[in-house]
């Protein structure tokens, strides 16, 4: 998930949402109330669900996130129908078997479920925690995704890839549930080591694999900058050869996945939850830290956890920072802009990008990460691995006025 904690994140080398979209938000510390006087969202299109479970311990948790569903009912139709829960975070350390049996029960009351929409019900968790019991509890509450995060930013060689292994074949017990993972990578990663880790989790038929580098929020050496494009260069091209989709510059599809058939039809956008369906219009967080999202406007509850405590139990105004994209509305508007933005990320092209647009991306072409086709400007395998820094660039002109002067 995105950390919106520092909205001016300083550049990353990996594509996610704060780093490359934040600067189009502007942020606002308000306080939601219980009671809320709007009236019902209304809405065709989908609802996802995201349950936040930090790892501090927090006293009947699980009463907590009820209440303040409870509190949310303004924000949705119950009528929508529900593109995906997931608990996200540390949920197996923060909720008992018995809590998370009862979310899934209250939850699955309390939004419709459709087969048709393939549904997905899933859980984060680390290899030490994929084992027979959780599986077996995974399975019970008819999970059928687990994410696994990997942390490979310490990695020689020589290192074992047994724990992983082992989760792996316990979880082909289990065929309905689907594997996603994120891999934290860094200077000391192994080159070797990730080919051997990328391949095993290909043979594990893995869905989805996000990479982040770490530390992405430190200026650093030239040299590990170079590393690390050289590890996300040799990531895409292991992925391209096998028929796998890539958004972004760190973020692979298997064949098969749904995001290939939303890529040819251009529904694809870039979130705080990653590359998602633009058919989902809302995104409801509960818990600590929790993101929600609706219409281009995003809210984050406090990440303090016994304020979100006192908040929810005293039924107390919840603090919370507001993010919303700069619109045609305000004076500096950022549509165009951001349009652009999500045309590279999700399709590495630019579809309008011939005249004024092309002559503003003139250093990035002579760069040769970009090219120009037809009527559109393709990024090119090394323009992939530098797409951050392209965000960047269009991000660093002095205003937007001369880009939307680009894209009448």
């Amino acid at each position: 998930m995105a950390d919106f904690s520092n909205i001016q994140t300083p550049s990353s080398l990996t594509t996610h949402f704060t780093a490359v979209l934040s600067p189009l938000f502007r942020t606002e510390a308000l306080y939601r109330h219980s009671n809320s006087t709007s009236p019902s969202i209304r809405r065709i299109g989908q609802v996802a669900l995201n349950v936040y479970c930090p790892a501090e311990q927090t006293a009947e948790y699980e009463h907590l996130l009820c209440q303040e569903m409870a509190r949310k009912r303004y924000d949705y139709d119950t009528r929508q129908p529900v593109k995906s829960l997931w608990f996200l975070g540390q949920p197996l350390q923060q909720l008992s078997p018995a809590a998370l049996t009862e979310l899934c029960f209250r939850f699955g009351n309390h939004f419709p479920h459709s087969d048709e929409l393939n549904t997905v019900r899933g859980i984060a968790v680390t290899p030490s925690e994929l084992n027979r019991d959780s599986l077996a509890l995974f399975s019970g509450l008819k999970f059928n995704c687990v994410e696994m995060y990997i942390d490979a930013s310490v990695a020689s060689s020589n290192r074992s890839l047994d724990k992983v292994k082992a989760s792996l074949l316990m979880l082909a017990d289990y065929g309905r549930i689907k594997l996603n993972c994120k891999i934290r990578f860094s200077d000391h990663s192994a080159a070797d080591y990730m080919t051997r880790l990328l391949s095993l989790l290909e043979s594990a038929q893995c869905q989805q694999i996000e990479m982040s580098c770490t530390p992405a929020n430190r200026p650093v050496s030239l040299s590990e900058i170079q590393l690390y494009r050289q590890q996300l260069l040799t990531a895409n091209k292991y992925f391209a050869d096998r028929g796998w989709l890539t958004c972004g510059n760190n973020c692979f599809y298997a064949p098969g996945h749904e995001n290939h058939a939303l890529h040819q039809q251009r529904k694809l956008r870039l979130t705080p939850w990653g590359f998602q369906s633009s058919q989902v219009q809302t995104w409801l967080g509960l818990g600590v830290g929790a993101m929600s999202g609706s219409s281009g406007v995003y809210e984050r509850n406090t990440t303090v956890a016994l304020d979100y405590q006192q908040a929810i139990a005293e039924e107390k105004p919840l603090a919370i920072t507001r993010y919303q994209l700069k619109t045609a509305d305000a004076a500096d508007d950022d549509t165009v802009l951001t349009d652009t933005l999500q045309d590279m990320l999700c399709y590495h092209r630019i579809s309008e990008g011939a005249g004024p647009l092309g002559a503003l991306l003139a250093p990035v072409l002579a760069q040769g990460w970009l090219t120009a086709e037809d009527d559109a400007l393709q990024l090119t395998d090394i323009g992939v691995i530098h797409l951050s820094a392209i965000c960047h660039f269009l991000l660093s002109l002095p205003n937007t006025d001369i880009y939307n002067r680009c894209n009448p």
